[in-house]
């Protein structure tokens, strides 16, 4: 199993809106994330920065399954979109260890 971990950052002004998603996750979502082989995801939040951290054998295949789920939620508003209005992804930066 590897380990990833990336930054992100929360927009200015959207910091009560990520605490207020977090207390719903989406059930499809959270199904999602372990059908995708994602293990151990962990957020760790310091004012607006957040570090993210999670397993997998494969994360560019995990990625992709996430994808194809977004895909089966169509009529819904996407879990991604929706993230993308509140968080600012810090593209590149994925680390494996």
């Amino acid at each position: 199993m590897k380990r990833y971990a990336f930054r992100m950052k929360i927009k200015k002004g959207f910091e009560e809106e990520y605490v207020r998603r977090h207390k719903e996750v989406w059930r499809d979502v959270e199904k999602a994330t372990v059908e995708a082989g994602i293990h151990n995801y962990s957020i760790f939040k310091d004012g607006r920065e957040l570090f993210a951290y999670l397993e997998s054998e494969d994360y560019e295949k995990a990625a992709k399954t996430l994808a194809a789920h977004q895909v089966q939620l169509a009529g819904k508003l996407t879990w991604q979109r929706s993230w993308n209005q509140v968080v600012l992804m810090k593209a590149g930066k994925i680390l494996v260890c």
